[in-house]
Protein backbone atom coordinates (compact mmCIF):
# COMPACT_ATOMS: atom_id res chain seq x y z
CA UNK A 1 0.00 0.00 0.00
CA UNK A 2 1.12 3.07 -0.80
CA UNK A 3 2.09 6.32 1.38
CA UNK A 4 -1.04 8.50 0.01
CA UNK A 5 -3.19 5.09 0.28
CA UNK A 6 -2.57 4.72 4.31
CA UNK A 7 -3.18 8.41 4.66
CA UNK A 8 -6.40 8.47 2.80
CA UNK A 9 -7.31 5.43 4.52
CA UNK A 10 -6.75 7.16 7.92
CA UNK A 11 -9.18 9.74 7.05
CA UNK A 12 -12.00 7.28 5.89
CA UNK A 13 -11.39 5.71 9.16
CA UNK A 14 -13.80 8.54 10.52
CA UNK A 15 -15.87 8.51 7.13
CA UNK A 16 -19.16 9.09 7.47
CA UNK A 17 -20.63 7.64 4.26
CA UNK A 18 -25.13 7.38 3.22
CA UNK A 19 -26.08 4.89 0.69
CA UNK A 20 -28.15 5.65 -2.30
CA UNK A 21 -29.81 3.29 -4.01
CA UNK A 22 -27.65 2.66 -7.80
CA UNK A 23 -24.50 2.55 -5.63
CA UNK A 24 -23.35 -0.67 -6.90
CA UNK A 25 -23.74 0.71 -10.42
CA UNK A 26 -20.73 2.95 -9.77
CA UNK A 27 -18.23 1.41 -8.82
CA UNK A 28 -15.81 2.67 -11.71
CA UNK A 29 -17.12 6.01 -10.94
CA UNK A 30 -16.09 5.11 -7.09
CA UNK A 31 -12.71 3.56 -8.15
CA UNK A 32 -12.06 7.37 -10.80
CA UNK A 33 -12.80 9.77 -7.19
CA UNK A 34 -10.46 7.34 -5.04
CA UNK A 35 -7.96 8.02 -7.64
CA UNK A 36 -8.65 11.89 -7.48
CA UNK A 37 -8.36 11.98 -3.70
CA UNK A 38 -5.21 10.02 -4.11
CA UNK A 39 -3.54 12.37 -6.71
CA UNK A 40 -4.35 15.27 -4.06
CA UNK A 41 -2.21 13.98 -1.32
CA UNK A 42 0.45 12.39 -3.72
CA UNK A 43 0.68 16.39 -4.72
CA UNK A 44 1.63 17.22 -1.30
CA UNK A 45 3.91 14.38 -0.61
CA UNK A 46 5.72 15.03 -3.93
CA UNK A 47 6.43 18.72 -2.14
CA UNK A 48 7.13 17.43 1.32
CA UNK A 49 4.26 19.61 2.67
CA UNK A 50 1.94 19.08 5.43
CA UNK A 51 -1.33 17.23 3.47
CA UNK A 52 -3.90 20.19 3.81
CA UNK A 53 -7.69 19.29 4.15
CA UNK A 54 -10.77 21.91 4.06
CA UNK A 55 -13.36 21.58 5.84
CA UNK A 56 -16.59 24.21 6.13
CA UNK A 57 -17.99 23.05 9.31
CA UNK A 58 -18.25 24.82 12.84
CA UNK A 59 -20.70 27.92 11.82
CA UNK A 60 -22.78 28.81 15.01
CA UNK A 61 -25.20 26.86 17.49
CA UNK A 62 -28.61 25.90 15.87
CA UNK A 63 -31.02 28.84 17.93
CA UNK A 64 -33.80 25.47 18.50
CA UNK A 65 -33.85 25.18 22.35
CA UNK A 66 -34.93 21.73 21.92
CA UNK A 67 -31.30 21.06 20.41
CA UNK A 68 -29.26 22.87 22.25
CA UNK A 69 -28.32 24.91 25.68
CA UNK A 70 -26.32 28.30 24.81
CA UNK A 71 -25.82 29.89 21.88
CA UNK A 72 -21.63 29.28 22.58
CA UNK A 73 -19.48 25.74 22.00
CA UNK A 74 -19.90 23.10 24.41
CA UNK A 75 -18.40 19.99 24.83
CA UNK A 76 -19.14 18.67 21.85
CA UNK A 77 -17.15 21.08 19.92
CA UNK A 78 -13.83 20.58 22.18
CA UNK A 79 -14.16 16.59 21.01
CA UNK A 80 -14.84 17.47 17.40
CA UNK A 81 -11.90 19.84 17.22
CA UNK A 82 -9.67 17.29 19.42
CA UNK A 83 -10.86 14.75 17.09
CA UNK A 84 -9.43 16.22 14.04
CA UNK A 85 -6.47 17.11 15.67
CA UNK A 86 -5.89 13.17 16.41
CA UNK A 87 -6.39 12.79 12.57
CA UNK A 88 -3.49 14.82 11.94
CA UNK A 89 -1.57 13.47 14.54
CA UNK A 90 -1.79 9.96 12.99
CA UNK A 91 -0.94 11.24 9.91
CA UNK A 92 2.46 12.53 11.06
CA UNK A 93 3.15 9.38 12.47
CA UNK A 94 3.05 8.03 9.34
CA UNK A 95 4.15 10.76 7.01
CA UNK A 96 6.68 13.55 8.83
CA UNK A 97 5.30 16.41 7.10
CA UNK A 98 1.93 15.55 8.81
CA UNK A 99 -1.27 17.37 7.80
CA UNK A 100 -3.30 20.13 8.09
CA UNK A 101 -7.22 21.15 8.29
CA UNK A 102 -8.46 24.36 7.92
CA UNK A 103 -11.99 24.58 9.10
CA UNK A 104 -14.04 27.00 6.60
CA UNK A 105 -16.83 28.17 9.01
CA UNK A 106 -20.15 28.92 6.89
CA UNK A 107 -21.88 30.44 9.79
CA UNK A 108 -21.58 34.34 8.12
CA UNK A 109 -22.96 32.51 5.09
CA UNK A 110 -26.11 31.53 5.80
CA UNK A 111 -27.28 33.39 9.33
CA UNK A 112 -29.86 35.25 8.40
CA UNK A 113 -31.82 32.25 6.83
CA UNK A 114 -31.04 30.22 10.30
CA UNK A 115 -31.99 32.76 12.73
CA UNK A 116 -28.66 33.41 13.84
CA UNK A 117 -27.25 36.69 14.52
CA UNK A 118 -24.23 37.98 13.42
CA UNK A 119 -23.19 38.44 17.03
CA UNK A 120 -24.10 35.06 17.81
CA UNK A 121 -21.60 34.19 14.74
CA UNK A 122 -18.91 36.31 15.95
CA UNK A 123 -19.08 34.88 19.86
CA UNK A 124 -18.99 31.22 18.37
CA UNK A 125 -16.38 31.71 16.00
CA UNK A 126 -14.03 33.44 18.75
CA UNK A 127 -14.76 30.75 21.37
CA UNK A 128 -13.92 28.47 18.65
CA UNK A 129 -10.61 30.38 18.03
CA UNK A 130 -10.19 30.19 22.07
CA UNK A 131 -10.79 26.39 22.26
CA UNK A 132 -7.77 25.58 19.55
CA UNK A 133 -5.68 28.20 21.43
CA UNK A 134 -5.96 26.94 25.19
CA UNK A 135 -5.76 22.98 23.66
CA UNK A 136 -2.97 23.77 21.65
CA UNK A 137 -4.33 22.18 18.56
CA UNK A 138 -1.75 23.45 16.12
CA UNK A 139 -2.93 21.13 13.16
CA UNK A 140 -6.19 23.18 12.84
CA UNK A 141 -6.52 26.76 11.65
CA UNK A 142 -10.23 28.98 10.62
CA UNK A 143 -11.48 30.71 7.41
CA UNK A 144 -14.72 32.70 6.84
CA UNK A 145 -16.57 35.19 4.58
CA UNK A 146 -15.20 37.31 7.38
CA UNK A 147 -11.22 36.97 5.82
CA UNK A 148 -12.64 37.16 1.83
CA UNK A 149 -14.62 40.28 1.87
CA UNK A 150 -13.52 43.07 3.75
CA UNK A 151 -16.30 45.08 4.44
CA UNK A 152 -18.02 45.08 7.95
CA UNK A 153 -21.69 45.10 6.37
CA UNK A 154 -22.42 41.40 6.45
CA UNK A 155 -25.87 41.70 4.31
CA UNK A 156 -23.36 42.87 1.90
CA UNK A 157 -21.12 40.30 2.55
CA UNK A 158 -23.55 37.17 1.67
CA UNK A 159 -25.00 39.33 -1.33
CA UNK A 160 -21.46 39.60 -2.90
CA UNK A 161 -21.01 35.34 -2.20
CA UNK A 162 -24.22 34.94 -4.06
CA UNK A 163 -23.26 37.10 -6.80
CA UNK A 164 -20.60 35.72 -7.59
CA UNK A 165 -20.68 31.84 -6.81
CA UNK A 166 -24.05 30.79 -6.06
CA UNK A 167 -26.79 28.69 -8.32
CA UNK A 168 -30.18 30.03 -9.64
CA UNK A 169 -32.91 28.31 -6.39
CA UNK A 170 -34.66 27.04 -9.43
CA UNK A 171 -31.43 25.38 -10.31
CA UNK A 172 -31.28 23.36 -7.47
CA UNK A 173 -34.74 22.63 -7.23
CA UNK A 174 -34.46 21.00 -10.41
CA UNK A 175 -31.37 18.84 -9.33
CA UNK A 176 -33.03 17.84 -6.23
CA UNK A 177 -35.98 16.12 -8.26
CA UNK A 178 -33.51 14.48 -10.80
CA UNK A 179 -30.64 13.31 -8.47
CA UNK A 180 -30.72 10.73 -5.71
CA UNK A 181 -27.23 12.86 -3.71
CA UNK A 182 -28.90 16.33 -4.01
CA UNK A 183 -32.24 14.44 -2.83
CA UNK A 184 -30.45 13.28 0.05
CA UNK A 185 -28.70 16.61 1.12
CA UNK A 186 -32.16 18.61 0.48
CA UNK A 187 -33.98 16.22 2.43
CA UNK A 188 -31.65 16.34 5.47
CA UNK A 189 -30.97 20.18 5.59
CA UNK A 190 -35.00 19.95 5.08
CA UNK A 191 -35.44 18.22 8.36
CA UNK A 192 -33.57 20.17 10.22
CA UNK A 193 -35.30 23.59 9.14
CA UNK A 194 -38.60 22.12 9.75
CA UNK A 195 -37.82 21.00 13.26
CA UNK A 196 -35.89 24.73 14.28
CA UNK A 197 -39.03 26.31 13.01
CA UNK A 198 -41.44 24.02 14.79
CA UNK A 199 -39.69 25.11 18.17
CA UNK A 200 -39.32 28.77 17.12
CA UNK A 201 -42.70 29.25 15.61
CA UNK A 202 -45.13 26.67 17.80
CA UNK A 203 -48.28 29.28 17.38
CA UNK A 204 -47.89 28.29 13.72
CA UNK A 205 -49.35 25.26 11.99
CA UNK A 206 -46.95 22.12 10.82
CA UNK A 207 -47.99 22.48 7.05
CA UNK A 208 -46.92 26.22 6.49
CA UNK A 209 -43.69 25.84 8.78
CA UNK A 210 -43.15 22.67 6.43
CA UNK A 211 -43.24 24.82 3.25
CA UNK A 212 -41.67 27.74 4.89
CA UNK A 213 -38.66 25.16 5.89
CA UNK A 214 -38.39 23.62 1.95
CA UNK A 215 -37.84 27.52 1.03
CA UNK A 216 -34.84 27.81 3.60
CA UNK A 217 -33.78 24.79 2.87
CA UNK A 218 -33.07 25.39 -1.01
CA UNK A 219 -31.75 28.66 0.24
CA UNK A 220 -29.46 27.42 2.50
CA UNK A 221 -28.00 24.57 0.69
CA UNK A 222 -27.99 27.69 -2.23
CA UNK A 223 -25.44 29.60 0.14
CA UNK A 224 -23.80 26.25 1.21
CA UNK A 225 -23.00 25.60 -2.36
CA UNK A 226 -21.72 28.92 -3.35
CA UNK A 227 -19.43 28.91 -0.01
CA UNK A 228 -17.85 25.35 -1.27
CA UNK A 229 -17.30 26.79 -4.76
CA UNK A 230 -15.48 30.12 -2.97
CA UNK A 231 -13.09 27.55 -0.47
CA UNK A 232 -12.29 24.84 -3.72
CA UNK A 233 -11.55 28.55 -5.37
CA UNK A 234 -8.83 29.24 -2.81
CA UNK A 235 -7.70 26.07 -1.68
CA UNK A 236 -8.11 24.27 -5.34
CA UNK A 237 -5.82 21.35 -4.46
CA UNK A 238 -6.53 20.72 -1.18
CA UNK A 239 -8.48 16.94 -0.13
CA UNK A 240 -11.97 17.69 0.66
CA UNK A 241 -13.88 17.02 4.14
CA UNK A 242 -17.90 17.10 4.37
CA UNK A 243 -19.43 17.59 7.88
CA UNK A 244 -22.54 16.15 5.67
CA UNK A 245 -22.45 11.81 5.03
CA UNK A 246 -21.86 11.12 1.52
CA UNK A 247 -22.03 8.79 -0.67
CA UNK A 248 -18.52 6.64 -1.73
CA UNK A 249 -18.23 8.09 -5.36
CA UNK A 250 -18.72 11.75 -3.98
CA UNK A 251 -14.93 13.87 -4.44
CA UNK A 252 -16.08 15.29 -0.86
CA UNK A 253 -15.14 12.73 2.28
CA UNK A 254 -18.00 12.63 4.64
CA UNK A 255 -16.78 12.30 8.16
CA UNK A 256 -18.22 11.92 11.61
CA UNK A 257 -16.84 13.99 14.81
CA UNK A 258 -18.69 11.98 17.40
CA UNK A 259 -21.05 9.03 17.60
CA UNK A 260 -24.80 10.00 17.39
CA UNK A 261 -28.28 7.86 16.77
CA UNK A 262 -28.30 10.18 13.13
CA UNK A 263 -25.93 10.40 10.81
CA UNK A 264 -26.47 14.15 10.38
CA UNK A 265 -26.40 15.33 13.71
CA UNK A 266 -22.74 17.62 14.75
CA UNK A 267 -22.01 19.32 17.83
CA UNK A 268 -23.65 22.43 16.72
CA UNK A 269 -27.07 20.94 16.52
CA UNK A 270 -27.55 18.95 19.43
CA UNK A 271 -25.38 19.00 23.17
CA UNK A 272 -23.07 16.31 24.12
CA UNK A 273 -24.05 13.41 26.36
CA UNK A 274 -21.87 11.55 28.91
CA UNK A 275 -23.01 8.05 29.76
CA UNK A 276 -19.99 7.06 32.25
CA UNK A 277 -17.89 5.43 29.05
CA UNK A 278 -18.24 7.25 26.23
CA UNK A 279 -19.50 10.80 24.80
CA UNK A 280 -22.42 11.44 21.97
CA UNK A 281 -24.47 13.59 20.49
CA UNK A 282 -28.17 14.06 20.76
CA UNK A 283 -30.99 16.60 21.31
CA UNK A 284 -31.24 18.77 24.28
CA UNK A 285 -35.10 18.14 24.87
CA UNK A 286 -34.65 14.35 24.59
CA UNK A 287 -31.83 14.21 26.94
CA UNK A 288 -32.86 16.26 29.94
CA UNK A 289 -36.64 14.31 29.55
CA UNK A 290 -34.06 11.17 29.80
CA UNK A 291 -32.88 12.89 33.09
CA UNK A 292 -29.52 14.09 31.82
CA UNK A 293 -27.94 16.42 34.02
CA UNK A 294 -26.27 19.50 33.23
CA UNK A 295 -22.93 19.45 34.37
CA UNK A 296 -19.26 20.98 32.90
CA UNK A 297 -16.15 19.93 31.68
CA UNK A 298 -12.69 20.89 33.49
CA UNK A 299 -12.15 23.33 30.67
CA UNK A 300 -15.89 25.24 31.53
CA UNK A 301 -17.89 23.26 28.71
CA UNK A 302 -20.51 22.22 29.63
CA UNK A 303 -22.23 18.47 28.85
CA UNK A 304 -24.28 16.33 29.93
CA UNK A 305 -24.32 13.50 32.31
CA UNK A 306 -27.09 10.47 32.52
CA UNK A 307 -27.58 9.03 35.38
CA UNK A 308 -29.92 6.30 33.70
CA UNK A 309 -30.62 2.98 32.54
CA UNK A 310 -29.13 1.55 29.17
CA UNK A 311 -32.72 1.38 27.52
CA UNK A 312 -32.82 5.37 28.07
CA UNK A 313 -29.43 5.92 26.73
CA UNK A 314 -30.21 3.92 23.73
CA UNK A 315 -33.42 5.83 23.01
CA UNK A 316 -31.42 8.75 22.43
Amino acid sequence: MSLSEQILNLVFEIRNVIALPDETNLQSEILKIRAQQLEKIDSFIRDGKPVHMILPAFPAKSPNPQKTVTNRPDYGEVLALKKLQSLCEHIQNIYPAGAHITICSDGRVFSDVVEVSDGAVDVYGREIKEILRDHDLTHLSTFSLDDVFSSHNYDLMRQRLTTEFAEPVATIRQRTLKDAEARSMFNGIHRFMFEDQTALYPEKSRTSLREHAKDLAYEVIRRSNAWSRLVEKKFANSLRLSIHPQPLHSIKIGIRLLPSSDLWRTPWHSVTVFDGHDYYLAPRSQVEAAGGVLTYAAEKYPYYFLPTSQAAMEAL
